[in-house]
């Protein structure tokens, strides 16, 4: 960690930062219980670029409605949303070894940006996040997990631009989605040996002797592995 005097013990308590806006989860989800049945796939990417693009631009209220909109049901593809983003800003603003001293200055901005007493925002969190993407990724597990989104977004919307174009975004959009397939690739490896893809398609089962699609005619086949009804057939003449 860096030398900033900003400490666990300083903030106590287990508030959300005053980046989670009201009404959200520290995802910036609505905890309204809603009804958000997940829509296809590519509209979900939409979505989540829109709620992203608003926040990253300060339009609090459209961010609040879109939120809405994710609710419960889409909750762990929008948290992976959120990390991977949030990793794509991190590494294009800091590469992958940060200077300590834009470290520290990006932790006192957030400190004096977002704490107040008793809000238990605590900005050494959001630099150990930062640390973590940046190789250190054992500090990720000194980050309390219902944190972690919502001191990811104090760290983006501190780094990006809320004049931030339209390019731009597309351009960050597009580097967290290069992570996220890089992720899932790693992590097929590691389990299974191969990278995560579509699933191969499913091989139709043979058909069953005397089967209407039986390659076989009934008569060719040998008698042990005759149909149980031409067997009875037989038998009966």
């Amino acid at each position: 960690m860096s030398d900033e005097p900003v400490s666990d013990k300083a903030m106590p308590g287990k508030a959300l930062p005053s980046e989670a806006m009201p009404g959200e989860s520290m995802s910036g989800e609505s905890m309204s219980g809603s009804d958000t049945r997940p829509s296809p796939r590519d509209g979900d990417k939409e979505l989540f670029r829109a709620h992203a693009t608003a926040r990253l631009r300060g339009d609090t209220e459209t961010a609040l409605g879109l939120a809405v909109q994710i609710g419960e049901a889409r909750r762990m593809a929008h948290l992976l949303f959120v990390l991977y983003l949030f990793c794509q800003v991190v590494v294009e603003e800091f590469g992958t070894r940060p200077d300590p001293e834009d470290l520290a200055a990006l932790t006192k901005r957030l400190h004096e940006k977002h704490y107040r007493p008793g809000n238990g925002f605590c900005a050494i969190r959001a630099e150990a996040l930062v640390r973590a993407v940046c190789g250190e990724s054992l500090l990720m597990t000194e980050v309390p997990v219902s944190e972690q989104p919502g001191y990811m977004w104090a760290v983006m919307t501190e780094l990006v631009d809320p004049g931030v174009t339209d390019g731009a975004l597309m351009e960050l959009f597009a580097g967290a989605e290069v992570i996220g397939a890089e992720v899932l690739s790693d992590t097929g490896r590691a389990m299974f040996g191969e990278p995560f893809g579509p699933p191969a398609p499913r091989t139709e089962a043979a058909p069953g002797p005397g089967s209407e699609r039986d390659p076989v005619p009934a008569e060719a086949r040998p008698a042990d592995i005759r149909p149980a009804a031409a067997a009875d057939e037989e038998e009966t003449e």
